[in-house]
């Protein structure tokens, strides 16, 4: 059986919920953030870990090491194509019975398993990637600034911004288009060029690695805010439907509503 799926972790040098969630005043998940993208530590496979996983709402489904699904004894049961911004390759992928991050959890989730060459690029010690099969069946408080996740969290102040759909993946309106919000990535990322693009930027994501154009002084609308990325890309080759990927950690902040089709950028803080 062969299925194509999204995965979208980037390095640029230069409906019902099915999960149960913490309740608004419970704990939060600790996170380290490496180059602007969350990394959990307490991540379990079927009652083993912790494992440290990196949390990317930009992919589609999850991913481990090759080593990893050995040592839990998972086989193959089928392959899939995964796509990427820099391309596509071919990867085995099966299914564990039940993924726990903190006190969230669910069952039969899709995993994954490669190399993880792109992954271990941002640290060796990541083992895996929680990606939209799992991160949708919450809401939850992704808080950059604070250094952590938490599931249930009550909903904060902020205007929320409606999103859409896109293989999976929550996509936001934007000047550029509709890009799909992306903790997987420091980087702008543009699949159309906006303006006059300088070579001079390597992106690197899990099926290779190739040079792109960057895009100086990029300036974003979203709402009835501006926003000007870091650093901002072209990838004119990728395969995805959507404009680009928006990087979650652009704002210090963000609440996402899976079950209402929402997000909340920089909520305003608790009174």
């Amino acid at each position: 059986m062969t299925h194509k799926l999204i995965f979208s972790l980037i390095i640029i040098t230069a409906a019902p919920l099915a999960g149960r969630t913490l309740p608004p005043s419970g704990p939060f998940v600790k996170l380290e953030i490496l180059g602007g993208r969350p990394v959990a530590s307490q991540v379990f496979l079927n009652g083993q870990g912790p494992f440290r996983f990196l949390l990317d709402t930009g992919a589609q489904t999850n991913q481990m090491e090759e080593a990893l699904a050995r040592k839990l004894g998972l086989a193959p049961s089928y392959q899939v194509v995964l796509a990427t911004a820099s391309g596509a390759t071919r990867v085995p992928g099966g299914r564990v019975s039940e993924v726990a991050l903190g006190e969230a959890s669910a069952a039969n989730q899709e995993f994954l398993f490669t190399n993880m060459d792109g992954v271990h690029a941002l640290s060796p010690e990541i083992q895996g990637v929680l990606g939209q099969e799992f991160l949708s069946r919450f809401d939850y408080l992704l808080d950059f600034r604070g250094r952590r996740l938490v599931f249930g969290a009550s909903v904060p102040d902020g205007a929320r911004m409606p999103v859409r759909t896109v293989d999976g993946r929550m996509a936001i309106s934007t000047s550029y288009g509709d890009l799909v919000l992306d903790s997987g990535t420091e980087a702008l990322i543009l699949f159309h060029a906006p303006a006059p693009a300088a070579p001079g930027g390597t992106l690197q994501t899990a099926s290779g690695t190739g040079a792109v154009p960057m895009v100086r002084g990029a300036t974003m609308r979203i709402g009835e805010r501006t926003y000007r990325p870091a650093m901002a890309a072209v990838a004119t080759n990728a395969p995805c439907p959507e404009d680009g990927l928006l990087p979650a950690s652009l704002f210090g902040a963000i609440f996402i509503s899976n079950s209402a089709h929402y997000v909340i950028a920089e909520p305003r803080p608790e009174r």
